[in-house]
């Protein structure tokens, strides 16, 4: 397998990333950080969070969200989970 430098990654990453970013909200931003984060391997998540402007632990927790078991995961209409608003 050829090894891909990291200028030309980063480069590649961020015209993927420019070119989604109007199509996501902020679930889908972290999902697809996180995707693709774990395609790159070693080194993946602070790549992203470069590219994406995400925090690293954002990005973690996109991760986390993926390898959870689908039934533990947040309703795919909602985009944080619930209780996080006014309290009234």
């Amino acid at each position: 397998m050829k090894k891909i430098s990291s200028e030309v990654l980063l480069k590649t990453q961020q015209e993927k990333y420019t070119a989604i970013r109007p199509h996501l909200n902020e679930r889908s931003r972290r999902i697809y950080a996180a995707t693709e984060a774990k395609a790159i391997g070693f080194g993946g998540k602070k790549l992203m969070s470069l590219v994406t402007g995400l925090a690293y632990d954002t990005i973690q927790k996109g991760v986390t969200e993926l390898e959870n078991d689908p039934t533990k995961r947040l309703d795919l209409k909602r985009i944080r989970k619930a209780g996080g608003g006014r309290k009234i």
